[in-house]
């Protein structure tokens, strides 16, 4: 294992380059969104459509052009007959569960209900979960390491930090509890994450990364043209709610300038998923950081917009929840000196 790619530049330059490309994202999306005169007017999964598309793009150029699943060293048995290597058999599910997240986050924000607290509940889960796999991994013996009271004291204050929203939170807010189609949109962010998140925990030691992003992306790409091809069917079959009209609209009428606000996405992507299979942390510490990140780059682009385009403010809770994120990232890189000077000694 390099050493460059186990250090804290290398974890520097991952945290780096997705925060940049999230805020940018970000901070265009609410351009994008915006229904004040002078605006674009969208809608959001007539949004979805365009960006993805852009990000989907941006990754499969890379993965395809320098074939990135051709890096990959099988050492288990093949399957498919002995067309493909063994560890397909659990990178295909992971993209698979790839294509199901990509849109979900969207799609909560067009039910008509305010989506802070499922945004907290959908973030808390995932920083749960990767403390849940990280147990697992351990027992099954796929996981060398231990994880440090550090990393759990980062994982009480991650969410603790997301957690303050709901101080702020209206009775209102809570809505999303009662519509089947919002509980079943969060169930299918939270359950195949979850499940991504131990693939790419088990195989970030033994598969080249590049490799696992490859085929990842495929097979991510593949379902979310399928589920796509899917919705614009059932929207010609007569089958119209608002979600189906809109989506198709970003198809009929694609935005140039939705599929590039996209790109800086798909870029992220690649910064994203390589923090996920950083070897040198546990998965309780690559997932914390990661939705640590991008809760700080979320707040970031909300100032930005309100700086350049008059946005809505930062809010007292989101200043207070951004303090304690702060306090998380202490906890983790405390924990990331103590395992590299152990690693030494």
């Amino acid at each position: 294992m390099s050493k460059a790619k186990n250090g804290f530049g290398y974890l520097l330059l991952l945290c780096l380059g997705y925060f940049s490309g999230y805020v940018v994202f970000g901070t265009f999306l609410k351009w994008l969104l915006d229904q004040r005169p002078g605006f674009p007017h969208m809608q959001g999964m007539e949004v979805l459509f365009s960006t993805t598309f852009g990000g989907i793009i941006v990754c499969l150029v890379v993965v395809l052009v320098f074939w990135w699943p051709g890096r990959l060293q099988s050492s288990q048995p093949r399957i498919w007959g002995g067309r493909l290597p063994g560890e397909y058999a659990w990178l295909i599910p992971s993209g698979i569960c790839t294509g199901f997240v990509i849109p979900t986050t969207t799609l909560m924000y067009t039910f008509g209900y305010s989506v802070m607290v499922a945004m907290v509940l959908m973030r808390s889960s995932l920083i749960i979960a990767s403390r849940v796999v990280d147990t697992i991994l351990i027992r099954q013996g796929h996981l060398n390491k231990k994880v440090y009271w550090q990393e759990d004291a980062a994982v009480a204050a991650a969410v603790a930090a997301l957690s303050t929203v709901l101080f702020a939170a209206g009775k209102d807010d809570f809505n999303f509890f009662k519509s089947p189609a919002a509980m079943i949109t969060m169930a299918f962010y939270i359950v195949p994450y979850s499940l991504r998140i131990y693939i790419l925990s088990r195989f970030k030691t033994k598969v080249d990364h590049k490799a696992i992003f490859g085929v990842e992306q495929i097979v991510a790409a593949l379902t979310v043209v399928t589920i796509s091809a899917l919705v614009i069917a059932s929207y010609y079959l007569g089958w119209r709610p608002t979600q189906v009209v809109d989506y198709t609209a970003g198809f009929r009428h694609p935005s140039l300038t939705a599929i590039l606000i996209g790109v800086p996405y798909g870029i992220s992507a690649f910064f994203g998923v390589f923090l996920f299979l950083y070897k040198g942390g546990t998965a309780t510490f690559n997932i914390t950081l990661n939705r640590m990140t991008s809760l700080i780059a979320g707040t970031t682009a909300t100032l930005l917009f309100w700086l350049v385009f008059d946005g809505k403010p930062v809010k007292a809770h989101q200043w207070t929840a951004l303090a304690v994120v702060f306090v998380a990232i202490g906890f983790l890189a405390w924990a990331s000196i103590r395992r590299q000077a152990e690693a030494k000694a």
